[in-house]
């Protein structure tokens, strides 16, 4: 018999609306009856389609299990539920200063990664097709005898992009063949303020490290704060080569995921969905398989120090809490070491992005995990 599934999470256009509906398919591919509640944290908003319409519209008159797919100072219980399910997708090491009684509601606490505070992993599904396909790229602005790093994200603090382009910058001269691509965004801001904040930021950065006498003369990177399509999204990683990612700290990384999908190098802390792709399961093995591509950068625990305002809520990412401290010289080891890595494959003409089988993180593999959990 099927299960009836309230799922309770946010229909915005940044990754948390995209996790929530992944999420959703994964227990519909799985045989769940899902009923979808969404909510408006303050992101920018996604107008539903018919697929979530569907959702949206279906009312049951008892359901098994509630999922709540927010942080967990939104969480509420209802004794009507069979089960209350939190599913949260948080970066702090300091949850038990800030939401311990929220989670202590729920009968069971999910997350994408297995962390000390939940019940199960519940790694956020995919559609592994996506990744064979084509899209359009950045053919109009890297040729293909370049190699192409590249950050995609959300431009805040904790997601460290200045410090990625400062290792870039140390490492490559402005006459080697290399490109840096930047695909970011900043909640609140239109994409032409995000612009000029992060171009400000980067000039600052380039006056500090005086490496040239000009900041003109510097390699210059390629800014990408408009909106763009989810396809354009995966085209702009089929044409770049090695994603970097040296943050202080993630739930998942969606980017990063991504990347690893499409076969590129990765280069990353040991946060979010590293662990996953660095050491994992595929579908035809018992154990475990160290991926060829993916680099470590070595890392520190440390105390944050990041002001109020950058904050995303006032008791997250305080002095009390730690996050990872990436090591630059690590970071630019990996670069270069990749960079000629692929250069001489590129003169041999071997160079090839080998895909892997994410047939675990499919909507169908996900959904039955959290199915099982809910038994």
């Amino acid at each position: 018999m099927s299960l009836n599934i309230l799922f309770i999470g946010p229909l915005t256009t940044d990754g948390w609306g995209k996790a929530c509906r992944e999420y959703i398919r994964a227990l519909s591919a799985a045989g769940a009856n899902v009923a979808f509640r969404p909510v408006y944290p303050g992101h920018p908003n996604k107008n539903p389609d018919e697929e979530m319409l569907g959702y949206i519209s279906r009312h049951y008159s008892k359901y098994d299990a509630v999922i709540q797919n927010l942080l967990p100072y939104f969480f509420e219980y209802n004794a009507k539920f069979g089960k209350n399910i939190g599913l949260s997708a948080f970066e702090t090491l300091n949850w038990r200063n800030c939401f311990p009684e929220k989670m202590k509601l729920m009968d069971q606490m999910w997350h994408p990664c297995f962390w000390q505070h939940c019940t199960h992993a519940i790694p956020e599904p995919v559609n592994p097709d996506n990744y064979k396909k084509e899209y359009p790229g950045l053919a109009d602005q890297i040729t293909s005898n370049k190699v192409v790093f590249y950050w995609m994200g959300e431009y805040i603090p904790r997601k460290n992009l200045l410090f990625a382009l400062r290792a870039f910058h140390t490492e490559f001269h402005r006459d080697e063949p290399v490109e840096f691509v930047i695909k970011t965004n900043k909640v609140g801001k239109p994409a032409a303020k995000t612009k000029e904040l992060v171009e400000y930021d980067i000039l600052h950065m380039k006056k500090e490290m005086a490496l040239y006498d000009r900041v003109n003369d510097y390699k210059k990177e390629i800014l990408i704060t408009d909106y763009i399509s989810e396809d354009q999204i995966y085209g702009l990683h089929q044409s770049c080569d090695v994603f970097i990612m040296p943050s202080h700290g993630e739930a998942w990384s969606l980017p990063m995921f991504d990347a690893y999908g499409f076969g590129n190098h990765i280069i990353s802390t040991k946060t979010g969905c590293f662990n996953d792709i660095y050491r994992y399961i595929p579908p035809t093995e018992d154990g475990y398989v160290e991926s060829p591509n993916v680099y470590e950068i070595h890392s520190e625990y440390d105390n944050v120090d990041l002001p109020l305002e950058k904050r995303p809520y006032k008791d997250l990412f305080t002095p009390h809490e730690r996050w990872r401290v990436p090591n630059l010289s690590s970071l630019m080891y990996h670069m270069r070491y990749i960079y000629d890595t692929i250069m001489f494959m590129k003169s041999n003409n071997t160079y090839k992005k080998e895909l892997p089988d994410l047939t675990n993180y499919s909507h169908l593999n996900i959904g039955k995990r959290m199915l099982q959990c809910l038994s």
